[in-house]
């Protein structure tokens, strides 16, 4: 964020003398800052699940290809022609090796979650029994993170504890802003009218126009190698068809949002709009969020601007944008959270 950002200390769990407090209060909103270390790029849980559906594929695989193959290597890539349980073979053993990947990158992030929410189960009872009711809030939210993060459970515990700390908790509407190192800034001025800023939605870029064209080529060819005479059959091999789910995939998603996604996120006073145009000329659907009647989460720690928004009406409904990181895009949501007033009536003209 540049200049535009406060630095925090690097080790987030001890915030150093000075610091800007944890909990503020601007108008009639409270903004809860919390530092919140990278997110992994697995969930423990979804890893545990991913090896075991991984094992039990490499496992039954390979028995098939043993049982088949006969005299031949039973090493996928040593066959020219390899049998089908060879194919569902080779793509096991590639599920495999990104799946090692991932995990292998996973686990400084898995071991930092774990240690955050062993601090948090020590501190949260603690400061309850101070008294310090923000303090410990503010540690049930991160170790709510922190579960999230490893797709976990919270703790028994963690029930209790929020019916402990909800009658000493101010019940305005509140903003969370999650933050790596660096707090941001308010805008200046913070607060009232401002004019409504309109984001659009990304249609499909010339990267994705070239890919389509070379995914298209790349199938065109296969189908005429495959189409020469005494080939044909290799037409119902197992890469032939993951390369046409592939390219249908891909043409489709990309047909979608070239058609359907292209649109604009308006954000102005108390209010953010999504607009959506539709297939047809003229159609679009309008989707309105008064923020005067639901909390708010920014999620600033990765490249793109998380916006969620959590109705305080029955029901408690909950959606979720993310945008590229813009500074206008960030100070007009801060604004728009922080407006204290009627809200914008939107755009009349979509």
């Amino acid at each position: 964020m540049g200049d535009n950002s406060q630095t925090m200390p690097d080790n987030i769990d001890r915030p150093s003398e000075g610091a800007p407090p944890p909990i503020e209060r601007v108008g009639s909103v409270e903004i809860w800052w919390v530092p919140k270390p990278r997110p992994p790029r697995l969930t423990l849980r979804f890893a545990g699940q991913a090896w075991l559906f991984v094992v039990a594929v490499l496992v039954g695989t390979g028995w098939w290809a043993a049982a088949t193959v006969g005299p031949r290597p039973l090493w996928p890539w040593s066959a020219y022609t390899p049998t089908l349980a060879q194919g569902l073979l080779k793509y096991a053993l590639i599920l495999a090796a990104f799946l090692t990947y991932a995990t292998a990158a996973s686990l400084p992030s898995w071991w930092r979650y774990v240690r955050l929410g062993r601090k948090e189960m020590v501190r949260i009872p603690r400061h309850i029994e101070q008294g310090q009711w923000s303090a410990a809030g503010l540690g049930l939210h991160r170790l709510g993170l922190v579960r999230l993060g490893l797709g976990l459970a919270l703790p028994p515990e963690a029930a209790r504890w929020d019916d402990l700390l909800r009658p000493h908790l101010s019940s305005v509407r509140r903003l969370y802003v999650y933050y790596g190192r660096r707090r941001p800034v308010l805008p200046e001025p913070v607060s009232g009218a401002f004019e409504p800023f309109r984001d659009r939605l990304s249609p499909p870029s010339w990267l994705g126009v070239l890919a389509v064209a070379a995914l298209g080529l790349a199938g065109y060819q296969t189908v005429v190698t495959m189409m020469q005479p005494g080939r044909w059959l290799r037409l119902v091999s197992l890469d032939f068809v993951l390369l046409v789910v592939v390219l249908a995939g891909y043409v489709l998603c990309f047909l979608g949002r070239a058609l359907g996604r292209v649109g604009y996120v308006l954000i102005g006073p108390g209010v953010v709009e999504v607009v959506q145009r539709g297939l047809r000329p003229g159609s679009s659907t309008v989707r309105r969020y008064d923020l005067a009647q639901a909390d708010v989460i920014l999620d600033l720690t990765g490249r793109r601007i998380g916006l969620g928004i959590m109705s305080r009406q029955a029901g408690r409904k909950q959606s979720w944008f993310s945008r590229p990181f813009r500074r206008p895009l960030l100070d007009a949501v801060f604004r728009a959270v922080l407006f204290d007033g009627p809200g914008f009536q939107g755009s009349s003209a979509v």
